[in-house]
C-alpha cells in the first residue's frame, strides 16, 4: 500500500545549508505567532505546464492549473504568501505523459519553460511519475496528475521549494536525528540543529512505516510506545499527523505549523535579492477580464483560440444585464434610445484592489480589418474615413475588489443611426458594433508594453486588462443575411496583403446543416479579382451580385492587397437546409490575417440560432414532356419562395417555378427552394430524359389501317418495325421526325398478332402491342 510511487521525491538545492544552528543568519527558529505577523505580504509568480499526448489526451486542463493555484493560496494567504499564475500552457509529447521524474525534470531546460527562469516556480504536471511529486531547489517541482489528493501533495512540494523538511527528516539516522525533547535547557534538545530544524513540529517517523498508528480521521496516533532514535517514546500531536510535509495519511494533509510559516518566510526573505528577485511579484493586486471560458487571466493567454469573443463583455437592449448576463443582437431604435454594455472585472490576486482602478470603454464598427489601439477605437480614424467608425464609450471607477471578487459595470451607450452605415455600404443590419474594454490602473499596469499603435488582437492576448468584443448573436427570421461587417486596410501608412477566413468552433455544424454564402461590396470584390481572385474551398456562386459560396470549415479568399484606407464589407447569408437542422446554436467565426505570417489583424463571430417554430417543406417538381421540349415545374410551398434551377455542374440557370429546356439539353437538373421569410432551403435532383415512345396506336385491334402517335425527341432518324408474333416477318416504316403521327396500311398482312416497334437513331426506345382481324 505504501510503496514507493506514495512518495515525494525531493533534490536539495546544493547552495542551501543541510545544518542550521542558532547562529545562522537565515532562521530565528521561532514559533511565535506575533512574530509571523510581522512579516510582509509576499506576491510569488508561479507557471505551470500540463503534458498534452499527440492524440489530444492532456494531464490537466488550464481550469484545473487555476484550481491547484486556487487552492495553494487558500491556504498560504492564511500568512501573507500569494501565488499568482502567470502561464500555463501545454507541452506536447508522449514522452514525458507518464514517465519517470527525471525525465520530466529534462522539461525544466527547453522552452518554454526556460523562458521562465528566474522569473516564476516552475511547476511540471505529468500524468504520472514514479513519486508523487519532486521538488527541485527552490523554483521547480513536479507533481503527477493521477492522484485524488493532488492539492496536498502540490502543497507540499511547494513547502520543500521554501526550505521546509518532512517533518520525519533523519529519523532513522544516527547523526541527525532529532531527539524529542523540546526543552531548551536540555543538554539532547537539537530540534533547531536536527530533524526538520523546526521547533513546533515534534520528532516523529516516516508514519507510512507505521501508518496502522494514525486513524483514519487523522486526529489520533497510538504508537507512542514506539520510541525515538534517543530512545525517548515519540511525542505525536495533530501538528505532525496533519502536516503537509509529513509521510501521513494523503488526506490527513492540511496544516503548516507557526514555525514552518515562519521559516518559509525568513527563506524568501533571505533570497528576496537573490534567487527570488523577479519571482517575488511587486504587484499588489491584479485586476483582470477573460479572453473565452478557457482563460483564467495568465498572461499571456495561450489558451483562447478566438480572441475577439470575450465572455466578460455583453450587450442588452434594456438595462437588465446584471441579472441576464447574455449577450444580445444590438437594436438601433432611435436616437433617444440607448442600448446597456456591461464589462465584468475579476480580482485574481490575494490582495484587495485600490479605488483609483478605472474601466474604459470603447465601441468601434464591426469588421475584421486591424482594429489598431488607439486610432480605430479612439475615433481618429472617424475624419479620413466620412463617418464614426470608433471611439470613447466612457469611464467608470471600479469599486475595490478583494480576491476573487467581481464587479460587473453598465455603461449607457447611443448607437449611431443604421442609415450613416448603409450609405457606406453595410447594406444588412449596420446597427452591428464591437467593443473594448480596457482596465487602467498605476498599480496593475499592462504585464506586456504596448505600441503606438499596436493590435488590438495582441494586446488582448498580451493583457489581462485588455478584452473585446466583436460578435453577434441573431435568430434568423426574416432574413438569411446575418449582419455586414468591415474588411481591408484602416492605415493611413501602409499597404497589407491579407486573407479572409471562415471558420468554426470544433465540433459545430454549421458547415453540415446550413449553406453560407458572401455577398462583397464593390470594393471588397475589385481589391479581390484585381489581386487574382485566389481562395481556398470557395466559388463564385452568382458573379453578378458578387456572391462567393464557402464550401466548408477553413475556407478563406486568399493573398487581397490593400492600399492604405482601402476597405469594403462583406454580408455572409446562412440559408439553413430544413432537412437537416438539429436546432442547436451554431457559430461562425471570420477572420482577416496576413497572408504571410498570419498574423491576426482581426475577427468577428456570429452566433447563430434557428427559428425553432419553422414549419418544414420540401423542394418538389413535377415533369412533361412535348415532342421537342421537357417541362419541370416545381410545386408550390404554401409560403412566399423563390425557386431556382441549376445544371448539373451547379450552374445557375433560372428563377421561377417553371424550367423549360429543349429535348438536345435534357440531363441532370436542381431544383432549389428558399423560404423568403428565413432563408431556409431545400433541394430536389432530377434525372430529365427526354420521351422518346409511341403514346397510341388506334385503332387497335384494326381490319387494315391504324395510326401511330410517338414522340421522337431530338432523334436523328426514326422508323417503325412492324413484327408478326408467329412467324416473325417484319417490316420497317420510315418516319417523319418532324412529325407526331404516322398511318400504316397492313391490309396484305395475315390476321394475328404484332409487335410495334419505335426506333431512334437505331436503337428500339418502345414497343407495343398491334391485333389484325
Amino acid at each position: 500500500m505504501f510503496a514507493q510511487d506514495d512518495v515525494c521525491g525531493t533534490e536539495n538545492d546544493t547552495n542551501e545549508p543541510l545544518i542550521n544552528t542558532n547562529n545562522s543568519s537565515t532562521y530565528s527558529f521561532s514559533s511565535d505567532e506575533s512574530f509571523l505577523n510581522t512579516f510582509p505580504q509576499r506576491n510569488m509568480n508561479i507557471a505551470i505546464w500540463g503534458i498534452e499526448k499527440t492524440d489530444g489526451v492532456q494531464s490537466i486542463s488550464q481550469a484545473d492549473a487555476h484550481a491547484m493555484v486556487e487552492y495553494l493560496n487558500a491556504e498560504f494567504n492564511q500568512f501573507n504568501i500569494c501565488f499568482n499564475l502567470v502561464h500555463f500552457s501545454h507541452i506536447v509529447s508522449d514522452q514525458h505523459f507518464d514517465t519517470t521524474a527525471s525525465v520530466v525534470n529534462q522539461l525544466f531546460y527547453t522552452e518554454p519553460a526556460v523562458e521562465y527562469a528566474g522569473t516564476a516556480i516552475r511547476v511540471m504536471v505529468p500524468h504520472h511519475i514514479q513519486w508523487r511529486g519532486v521538488a527541485y531547489g527552490h523554483d521547480r517541482l513536479i507533481v503527477r496528475a493521477d492522484q485524488e489528493e493532488i492539492i496536498g501533495i502540490f502543497i507540499h512540494e511547494i513547502g520543500h521549494n521554501l526550505s521546509l523538511k518532512h517533518t520525519h527528516e533523519y529519523f532513522d539516522s544516527s547523526w541527525l536525528c532529532e531527539n524529542v525533547t523540546r526543552d531548551p535547557n536540555d543538554p539532547a534538545y537539537n530540534a533547531e540543529s536536527a530533524g526538520d530544524y523546526v521547533v513546533d513540529t515534534q520528532a516523529s517517523p516516516n508514519f507510512y512505516t507505521y501508518m496502522q498508528y494514525v486513524s483514519q480521521d487523522c486526529n489520533n496516533y497510538t504508537g507512542n510506545l514506539i520510541n525515538n532514535c534517543d530512545g525517548v517514546p515519540y511525542n505525536i500531536t495533530l501538528n505532525e499527523i496533519q502536516n503537509y510535509m509529513a509521510y501521513t495519511r494523503q488526506h490527513c494533509r492540511t496544516l503548516f505549523t507557526t514555525g514552518q510559516k515562519i521559516r518559509m518566510h525568513e527563506y524568501i526573505s533571505n533570497e528576496a535579492n537573490d534567487k527570488y528577485i523577479n519571482i517575488l511579484d511587486d504587484i499588489d493586486y491584479d485586476l483582470y477580464s477573460v479572453n473565452s471560458i478557457l482563460d483564467k487571466g495568465a498572461e499571456p493567454d495561450n489558451q483562447t483560440g478566438v480572441i475577439w469573443d470575450s465572455p466578460d463583455i455583453w450587450v442588452r437592449n434594456q438595462p437588465d444585464g446584471l441579472t441576464i448576463q447574455e449577450h444580445q443582437d444590438l437594436e438601433y431604435n432611435d436616437d433617444n434610445t440607448p442600448v446597456y454594455v456591461y464589462v465584468r472585472v475579476k480580482n485574481k490576486s490575494c490582495n484587495p484592489s485600490s479605488e483609483d482602478d478605472t474601466l474604459k470603454l470603447y465601441w468601434a464598427k464591426g469588421g475584421i480589418g486591424e482594429q489598431t489601439w488607439p486610432y480605430l477605437w479612439e475615433g481618429d480614424y472617424n475624419e479620413s474615413n466620412a463617418l464614426d467608425v470608433g471611439g470613447e464609450i466612457g469611464s467608470q471607477t471600479i469599486p475595490v475588489l478583494g480576491q476573487e471578487d467581481e464587479a460587473i459595470l453598465e455603461f449607457e451607450w447611443q448607437p449611431k443611426s443604421p442609415s450613416v452605415y448603409e450609405d457606406a455600404g453595410f447594406t444588412n443590419k449596420p446597427w452591428m458594433f464591437c467593443f473594448l474594454s480596457r482596465i487602467e490602473s498605476t498599480t496593475d499596469v499592462m504585464t506586456f508594453p504596448e505600441e503606438s499603435p499596436s493590435d488590438a488582437a495582441v494586446n488582448a492576448r498580451n493583457n489581462n486588462n485588455i478584452v473585446y468584443k466583436n460578435t453577434t448573436t441573431l435568430v434568423i427570421e426574416g432574413t438569411s443575411d446575418i449582419g455586414s461587417i468591415s474588411a481591408g486596410n484602416y492605415s493611413e501608412l501602409v499597404a497589407v496583403t491579407s486573407d479572409i477566413n471562415f471558420f468554426t468552433d470544433q465540433g459545430n455544424a454549421i458547415w453540415q446543416e446550413a449553406e453560407l454564402r458572401v455577398r462583397l461590396d464593390d470594393k471588397l470584390w475589385n481589391a479581390w479579382l484585381n489581386s487574382g481572385a485566389q481562395s481556398t474551398n470557395t466559388r463564385i456562386w452568382n458573379s453578378a451580385e458578387r456572391e462567393i459560396l464557402i464550401n466548408g470549415n477553413n475556407s478563406s479568399l486568399d493573398n487581397i492587397s490593400f492600399a492604405p484606407v482601402e476597405w469594403g464589407t462583406l454580408t455572409p447569408r446562412v440559408n439553413f437546409l430544413i432537412k437537416e437542422v438539429t436546432g442547436e446554436t451554431y457559430t461562425l467565426h471570420i477572420s482577416q490575417t496576413e497572408s504571410n505570417t498570419n498574423y491576426v489583424l482581426g475577427g468577428y463571430t456570429y452566433h447563430i440560432n434557428r427559428n425553432s417554430s419553422r414549419q418544414f417543406f420540401s423542394a418538389e417538381a413535377s415533369l412533361d414532356n412535348t415532342q421537342n421540349l421537357t417541362h419541370l415545374e416545381a410545386e408550390h410551398i404554401n409560403e412566399l419562395a423563390v425557386y431556382n434551377w441549376y445544371d448539373a455542374e451547379g450552374n445557375f440557370i433560372s428563377s421561377g417555378q417553371t424550367l423549360t429546356i429543349t429535348n438536345i439539353e435534357l440531363k441532370e437538373y436542381t431544383l432549389e427552394v428558399i423560404a423568403n421569410s428565413d432563408g431556409h432551403k431545400d433541394y430536389k435532383n432530377f434525372t430529365v430524359k427526354e420521351n422518346r415512345s409511341i403514346s397510341s396506336i388506334s385503332p387497335n385491334p384494326t381490319l387494315n389501317d391504324f395510326s401511330v402517335n410517338y414522340n421522337t425527341g431530338s432523334a436523328t432518324n426514326a422508323f417503325l418495325v412492324i413484327t408478326n408474333v408467329i412467324s416473325g416477318v417484319s417490316d420497317n416504316y420510315l418516319l417523319d421526325i418532324s412529325k407526331t403521327y404516322k398511318t400504316i396500311n397492313i391490309n396484305n398482312k395475315p390476321t394475328g398478332q404484332y409487335i410495334v416497334s419505335l426506333v431512334t437513331n437505331n436503337i428500339i426506345v418502345d414497343t407495343k402491342q398491334l391485333i389484325k382481324n
